[in-house]
């Protein structure tokens, strides 16, 4: 729904893009966070002429250093992930071109909004080597926005007042000079009136302070409810008393307005403000802190002095991450309600004061981009109209001197209406779906109750914080004195003592900063929980309804789900401030979100690199990873690390680029030795978009999030023709062939090859009918695509642990290598078995059972294959693997003469020189019509994995064995060992491949499973922890410590809910196939339902919970259990898919012929997000268990939404 009540005619419509063709702006605050939104928006929709930014040269960390503005400019703007979509869209991806073009349109003038800006000027001018550059910005720039300012609760009154008022009249002064100056915006607050009571409808408009300043008259604040002329609220005995207080704080507000001097050096005020005074201010006037109070007197002041200047004040509410653009979530600072979120993300914040009920009004800073450019334009396109109708009393604005004043609320109370318990509700609920690897201790579950009794709150503060805070600090003073009489009396060696006493000193260290943490959140956001306001929002919404409706979709100013939004702002501050992988919740009929989620799936990887590592020609200095660290070694006082980094201030960005750098994912480092190496030696290293390439002659490294990850050149390009002729003659794929090399990475991201080759890998795998085809797909299309790949290709047995969506998107080449490299060895070997090649019996060794020879992996398979040709040749040699054995082409040339059929020949082993003889061997191969897969350096460097491809090429097409006679074929138990083949059951099959989904290491199930280790690691997958591993031998060098982990595997699940009467550790051991099957059945039930619980809010679930829910799902056609004949044609479940995803499955495709349906519904059900490991044939037999897990796994992804 929009907002847009009432719909001016043509003659009001306002274009903002007229508003600002070819201006010149000048910006203040760029580097914050929403002046840094704001510019982005600039650049990327909007043609100005130039844009001057003042930025003020900051000190680095180690306080040697000054940053300059211009290379802030560089690294905290231009080279931030923020840009990096504007970079996509308008500049092809290429940032230098991107840099060069803000560079020819953005000026950086150093200073700071304190500073006397004239003198700046003339500075930066003389640096110009322009006598006339001075002159030419007065006359030059039309437009300022005046963003900067301090936003922190508790900054001392006077520094806020010579940031917040003096600043903006320093620029007020600046524009005075501005000879074609056409506005003044000012950014303020939307609580510069927060001093009005609990329930307050506050106006665009100037409001009196409570009571005067000196107490000596009193304003009658009710004159504010009946007037909305902003100059009645102006009357010259406020601003006397403004005046006094600025003075007696700073300085002289009408010296410092006829003087050209800076502020550091006119302030003669050395007066020592003490925090009662302070205090007293604050509660005469009735605000809460000195940022909305200052913020106050700044409106005030500057609408009094303004002249002759139009004036556009924007008063956003609370500003959070964005909803839509530049990204969903995006976010880079922690100030207002992100502090709240993040440190109940973190487990720091367990109570706060608020009541539920009040209204939380927060607004996204997308929104109060948009809010101040159409504001700008409202001003600009209106003026000489406004003007007419302020001298006949308009409501909504003033007129002092000339210049028209306008005020707009940007906030939701009003239009978009959310409470404090949606707030909570959906805050909680996410750092509960998704814990942040980086609170404070791990066990630890995201909540936060919200109290509304000033008594109650306190008493549960005091029972959470501060007792334990007392408690340790007790065992401090206790501990010291104990442990030392124990030391002396040798009850303890030393080294033990000073362990005791000094956990017992950080314990109590880090309860006291806990409650300083916690005490200042609370005290700082309790006013604002405790109350609210309805801020008045008719000059903003009569501004957006003038626009075109070309520009609302551009400046869009819409209602939105607030739990939607929540879950993206903790999304938010999870990837972009804690650089955590995480992944978003999509919204529901949201166009914009739809049209920029492509940019977040495509971009978000490479930020949790490039807000450290940053991009293009960006240097990294020294300071910025010296600290370093990972979690395994700090993993529960990581939060203190940065908590002394948070100034009290909690308006200030807690994690700048120059901060410390964490780890993205637990246990593991956050960059590669060698880099580090570097960095401590003081050099510098050269990042190229979002990664750090170093190329050998073959090898690619990549230094990612993680580490440093390394691709061969050779198998993308082998992988690339593989794919290349395998798809020749498929017709969906024609314009994305021939693939080239590592356009490989850029091919796969629509999900639609990695579906293709999967279908060549396992043919009818995937039924095609699901697949998203066309020239263009949206973002939920390709992400469709990507979760029916990923799905299927577990499904195949592919091992997809860690493999996202995310990573196929990005194109990361270590992930999409690994995922393809799987399929199309499962393409190479799967008929590589006794059930397709009875003859593979010859290679049995004499002592060696036929059972235990269709449990041998292929490569072992090939290696005898291999060696058994080559034994036949008369040759001595054998291999044990495809690298160092095959390095020299001996083997190559010998087994392609023994298969060959007499075309091929022993001549190139006369060639000496190893790469020629390489070479000569593959035209021999090529004979046969199998070069295919290496290149002579394949060879003589021994790459594992293309020499395996080659062989398995060679087997495929030239076997060479003798046929298996007709008397063994009809042997029983080899007709029964043909069947089964190597992977077994399609039930072993199943649960190999959901083990496998969990990390298992595991290709036969009841071999992987004997010595009990992957059973106990599947079981601290379904519930962390619940495995004692000091009670388990990792290397069993015998039956008894391989029986005693499987007894203890018996009884942890016994301990998880299974059933499991009469099975001890000796059947697992023994392999007893009905009983392993019961127990891991068991697990994977478990694991589904327990999953479902944590989905449903706490509540148990059981197996008719599921048929339950499917029944409500298709009403038409109940089922009366698992086993219903009903569920035989596949059409029931077809129905729940579409019931679960309607847009993602079509009901017409039900047919007659059951095995099409069926298909049609693991296809669809993989399409929709769900894991899914049965076949068609266990639907058209109506098999409970694998139906269960199905019809389950659909429920899962039904909750999860």
């Amino acid at each position: 729904m929009l907002i847009y009540n009432h719909l001016d005619n043509n003659n009001n419509q306002i274009q903002v893009s007229n508003s600002f063709l070819n201006k010149t702006i000048f910006c203040t605050g760029c580097t914050g966070f929403i002046g840094k939104t704001f510019l982005e928006k600039i650049l990327r929709t909007l043609q100005v002429k130039k844009i001057y930014l003042l930025i003020r040269p900051k000190m680095s960390k180690n306080k040697e250093i000054t940053i300059s503005g211009n290379d802030r400019l560089m690294n905290e703007i231009l080279r931030s992930p923020i840009m990096d979509r504007l970079i996509d869209e308008k500049f092809n991806g290429n940032r230098k071109i991107f840099e060069n073009y803000c560079l020819d349109r953005i000026e950086v003038i150093e200073g700071d909004v304190t500073d006397d800006l004239h003198t700046i000027l003339t500075n930066y001018c003389h640096k110009s080597s322009n006598d006339n550059a001075l002159s030419k910005l007065y006359q030059n720039i039309q437009i300022i926005v005046h963003i900067a300012a301090t936003v922190g609760f508790t900054e001392p009154l006077q520094d806020a007042i010579k940031l917040n008022v003096f600043g903006t009249l320093n620029m007020l002064k600046f524009a005075k000079k501005c000879k074609i100056l056409e506005i003044f915006c000012h950014v303020s607050t939307a609580y510069v009136n927060s001093n009005q009571k609990d329930g307050s409808k506050i106006y665009e408009k100037l409001y009196h302070l409570n009571s005067s300043l000196n107490n000596t008259s009193s304003l009658n604040n009710n004159t504010a409810k009946n007037s909305n002329n902003n100059n009645e609220m102006i009357n010259k005995e406020e601003i006397i008393e403004i005046e006094k207080l600025c003075e007696h704080f700073y300085m002289n507000v009408n010296d410092f307005l006829q003087q050209e001097l800076s502020l550091t050096t006119t302030n003669n005020n050395t007066t020592t403000i003490s925090k009662e005074e302070e205090e007293f201010i604050l509660q005469k006037t009735g605000f809460i802190n000195t940022y909305t109070l200052t913020k106050h007197i700044a409106e005030k002041l500057l609408i009094y002095n303004k002249g002759n200047i139009p004036i556009c004040i924007i008063r956003p509410s609370i500003v959070g991450a964005a909803l839509n653009e530049p990204f969903p979530g995006w976010i880079d600072s922690i100030s207002a309600g992100a502090a709240v979120y993040l440190f109940i993300g973190l487990g720091v914040l367990r109570v706060i004061p608020g009541r539920y009920d009040a209204i939380s009004d927060q607004i996204p800073v997308d929104y109060v981009v948009n809010c101040i450019l159409v504001g700008i334009s409202d001003v600009l396109t209106n003026n000489n109209k406004l003007l007419n109708r302020l001298n006949d009393n308009d409501n909504n604005g003033s007129n002092s001197g000339n210049g028209i004043v306008k005020i707009y609320h940007a906030g939701t109370s009003l239009m978009n209406p959310g409470h404090w318990k949606i707030t909570a509700d959906s805050v909680i609920g996410y750092w509960q779906k998704s814990p942040s690897s980086k609170r404070i201790r791990p066990e630890l579950i995201a909540y936060c109750e919200m109290i509304d009794n000033d008594i109650n709150f306190k008493c549960q503060f005091y029972l959470k914080y501060t007792l334990w805070k007392q408690v340790f600090s007790l065992l401090e003073l206790v501990t010291k004195p104990v442990v030392n009489i124990a030391q002396n009396n040798n009850y303890l060696l030393l080294n033990q003592g000073d362990l005791i006493n000094s956990k017992v000193v950080q314990m109590a260290s880090q309860f006291t900063k806990l409650e300083q943490r916690a005490k200042m959140l609370c005290d700082s956001f309790q006013h604002f929980t405790m109350n609210e306001w309805f801020f008045d929002v008719t000059n903003m919404e009569g501004a957006f309804s003038k626009l075109s409706e070309k520009e609302r979709n551009i400046y869009y100013f819409n209602t939105f789900d607030w739990h939607h939004y929540f879950d993206l702002f903790c999304y938010g501050i999870q990837r972009f401030v804690l650089k955590e992988l995480a992944t978003p919740k999509l919204g529901k009929n949201n166009e914009i979100l739809q049209n920029n989620i492509i940019h977040l799936e495509n971009n978000n990887q490479r930020y949790l690199v490039d807000r450290h590592l940053s991009t293009g020609t960006n240097r990294i200095t020294e300071k910025k990873y010296t600290k370093g660290i990972a979690l395994k070694d700090k993993p529960t006082s990581l939060i203190y690390s940065f908590f002394g980094e948070i100034s009290s201030s909690l308006g200030n960005n807690c994690f700048e680029t120059e901060r410390e750098i964490y780890c993205l994912e637990e246990n593991k480092t956050t960059i590669k030795d060698t880099i580090k190496d570097n960095i401590e030696d003081n050099n510098t290293i050269e990042m190229s978009s979002s990664v750090q390439l170093h190329r050998s002659e073959n090898l690619t490294s990549i230094a990612g999030a993680t580490g440093t990850h390394s691709f061969d050149k050779d198998e993308v390009e082998s992988f690339s023709d593989y794919i290349t002729t395998q798809l020749a003659n498929d017709q969906d794929c024609q314009k994305k062939l021939p693939i080239v090399g590592e356009q490989l990475f850029e091919v796969i991201k629509d999900g639609i090859v990695l579906c293709k080759l999967i279908n060549i890998a396992m043919p009818k795998t995937i039924d095609e009918r699901v697949i998203n085809i066309k020239e263009s797909l949206n973002p939920w299309q390709i992400n469709e695509n990507l979760d029916l790949a990923i799905n299927s290709a577990a499904g195949i047995g592919c091992k997809t642990v860690n493999i996202t969506k995310l990573n196929l998107q990005e194109g990361k080449p270590h992930i999409v290598l690994g995922l393809i490299w799987q399929v199309i060895k499962i393409a190479l070997t799967k008929e590589i078995s006794l059930k397709h090649h009875p003859e593979l019996v010859h290679l049995l060794p004499e002592n060696e059972e036929l059972a235990d020879f269709v449990k041998l992996p292929t490569e072992t398979i090939l290696m005898r294959w291999v060696n058994y040709h080559l034994k036949k040749a008369g040759s001595t040699k054998q291999i044990s693997g495809f690298s160092n054995d095959i390095k020299d082409s001996e083997v190559y040339t010998v087994l392609l003469k023994q298969i060959g059929a007499g075309l091929c020949d022993l001549s190139p082993l006369e060639v000496s020189d190893l790469e020629e003889r390489a070479e000569l061997m593959l035209q021999q191969a090529d004979k046969l019509g199998c070069r295919k897969f290496v290149k002579p350096t394949d060879v003589t460097k021994g790459n594992p994995k293309l020499n395996l491809a080659f062989v398995a090429n060679l087997f495929n097409n030239y076997p060479a064995l003798e046929q298996v006679n007709e008397e063994q074929l009809n042997d029983n138990d080899f007709a029964s060992l043909l069947n089964l083949d190597g992977e077994g059951t399609r039930e072993e099959r199943s649960f190999t491949f959901w083990i496998q989904s969990l990390g298992g290491n595991i290709t036969n199930l009841f071999d992987g499973l004997q010595d009990g280790i992957v059973l106990l690691e599947v079981m601290d997958k379904i519930k962390p922890n619940v495995v004692d591993w000091k009670k388990v031998t990792r290397n069993c060098k015998n039956k008894f410590q391989a029986v005693g982990n499987c007894n203890y595997a018996v009884d942890t699940a016994r301990v998880l809910g299974c059933q499991l009467t009469g099975i001890g550790g000796t059947d697992i051991y023994d392999k007893n196939r009905k009983l392993v099957l019961a127990i891991v059945w068991q697990l994977m039930k478990i694991n589904l339902f327990n999953t479902l619980k944590e989905l449903g809010g706490g509540k148990t679930v059981s197996e008719d919970d599921v048929l339950q829910w499917a029944n409500k799902k298709v009403v038409d056609t109940p089922i009366k259990s698992f086993e219903d004949p009903l569920l035989k044609d596949g059409s029931y479940l077809i129905k729940l898919c579409h019931a679960v995803s309607s847009r993602s499955c079509d009901l017409s495709m039900i047919c007659e012929d059951a095995e099409q349906n069926a298909k049609y519904a693991i296809s669809v059900a993989r399409k929709i997000g769900a894991t899914v490991f049965l076949l068609w044939e266990d639907i058209v037999e109506v098999k409970k268990k694998m139906i269960l897990s199905f019809v389950a796994s659909l429920m899962k992804v039904s909750l999860d939404k």
